[in-house]
């Protein structure tokens, strides 16, 4: 790109040119975001930034005033000033939340007029040395794009060096310098007056620009002022935009509390009816057997100890030879691997081993049919307990994994097949939460409270 040009500050410079012709390569060269062949760009006070407005603004999804701040504190003076100088303060009166309204994902609740206006009061409100404004008057109409040059770029700006890309040239009369470029060059550069000269009679663009545009061909009724001429025809009216504003596409819907039916409902149903069923009869299921062995245990118990009181004799003499190490009767432990050994220490292992031996042995030769009845019926209820506790277990996973599933696949349709208006309403960032975040909570964390919570009901039941 061929072309020098010393610009001084507080300078308005105009880039003009058909389209194509390089300006914005120009700018972004300016700001590095192309590799430059050779020359210099040189800047002052670098460190301080640029007040940036692009061709295509950027709008983040928040409120209008969120957009503007931008992060900086607010200056309630300043603010108002930025608002009326980029012909945004008709535009909030006809709004209910005013600057508090959403502009949505990428500005969609906003016009395109709307969303240009935004990212150019927020480049304005940072207050910078030096603005470039990348054709920021295309996306507004001819009443708002003057409102803008007299009381922004030529009003609160005035003194700051501003680089405008524009192909209005009937708006140029009152900058310092024109570029005119044509195929990625500089065609030509000078004053104001001398440029314009060459496109087109200069006396056309004499001060009278500033004044209101006299719609005379009509009723003859004076048009409304620039910073009235809110929305184009091919804009939203302000009704309109308030219907996309609308509360929904502001909070979103979460149950507090106590839940609904239809929530818990939801959830069964895709689960699966059946397998729901056999859920909780799993739980029934290894819930009874759970009390029936303790209600066996404490039967065998008081049983037991009714008969020892009767008998006087018990099981603990040998179970405190073994596992306190007194010293058994040497008749009793004739019967097994001792009889040719000598006593060793209770401490010993070996007298351990020895010891637990001689007391299976001697617990298998002296239990009564009635003690083995009792064992094995606990034993069966032991058994039956364990495949109901792992059977549960299998069918909470089964049914948790179902439900995941199904949910995804519902969720995933919902956001398939609707409608344009609900990407507009709803930011990608809540949709991706939805398949993330809570996927996970109904994935993991849900089957697993689920399991806690019915397990402590049948419990007390």
């Amino acid at each position: 790109m061929d072309g020098e040009r010393l610009l001084k500050k507080g300078q308005v410079l105009a880039i003009i040119g058909r389209v194509g012709a390089g300006k914005t390569s120009l700018i972004n060269g300016i700001l590095g975001e192309m590799n430059k062949s050779h020359g210099v760009v040189a800047v002052a006070a670098l460190h301080s930034g640029f007040g940036l407005a692009t061709q295509h603004p950027w709008v983040q999804n928040g409120t209008i005033k969120d957009n503007i701040l931008f992060g900086s504190s607010l200056d309630i003076t300043r603010y108002r000033s930025v608002l009326s100088a980029c012909a945004l303060d008709e535009d909030l009166r006809g709004l209910p939340q005013r600057d508090d309204t959403l502009c949505g994902e990428n500005g969609a609740l906003l016009s395109g007029g709307q969303r240009a206006r935004v990212a150019l009061a927020r480049a304005v409100y940072q207050n910078k040395s030096i603005y470039i404004l990348d054709d920021v008057l295309s996306a507004v109409d001819g009443p708002v794009a003057r409102h803008i040059m007299r009381h922004c770029i030529h009003g609160i700006l005035s003194g700051k060096t501003v680089i405008l890309l524009t192909h209005h040239i009937n708006l140029l009369s009152k900058v310092d310098w024109i570029i005119s470029m044509h195929n990625g060059t500089v065609e030509s550069q000078g004053p104001a007056a001398v440029i314009l000269s060459d496109l087109l009679s200069y006396e056309e663009l004499s001060d009278d620009w500033w004044d209101e545009v006299v719609d005379s061909q009509s009723t003859g009724a004076v048009a409304r002022r620039p910073s009235l001429d809110i929305f184009t025809a091919a804009e939203a009216t302000p009704s309109k935009l308030l219907a996309r504003t609308r509360k929904g596409s502001r909070d979103e819907e979460r149950d507090f509390g106590e839940l609904s039916c239809a929530v818990y409902m939801t959830y069964i149903t895709a689960i699966g009816g059946f397998l729901t069923a056999a859920i909780f009869l799993s739980l029934l299921l290894m819930q009874s057997s759970r009390n029936l062995t303790d209600m066996w245990l404490a039967y065998w118990v008081s049983h037991v100890t009714h008969a020892d009181n009767t008998s006087g004799t018990t099981l603990l003499p040998a179970f405190e030879n073994v596992v306190f190490g007194t010293k058994p009767n040497p008749p009793e432990m004739s019967t097994t691997l001792a009889d040719n050994m000598q006593w060793l220490s209770p401490l010993n292992p070996l007298h351990q081993v020895m010891s637990l031996q001689a007391l299976i042995n001697k617990t298998s030769e002296t239990v009564d049919p009635g003690t083995k009845f009792y064992l094995t019926v606990y034993g069966i209820l032991a058994v039956s307990n364990t495949l109901f506790t792992l059977m549960r277990a299998f069918l909470f996973a089964y049914g948790g994994l179902c439900a995941a599933r199904t949910l995804h696949c519902r969720l995933l349709d919902a956001v398939l097949y609707a409608k344009i208006t609900f990407f507009d309403n709803n930011p990608l960032g809540r949709i991706l939460n939805r398949f993330s975040t809570d996927m996970y909570t109904v994935d993991d964390s849900l089957p697993f409270q689920m399991n806690i919570l019915l397990a402590q009901i049948f419990g007390l039941i």
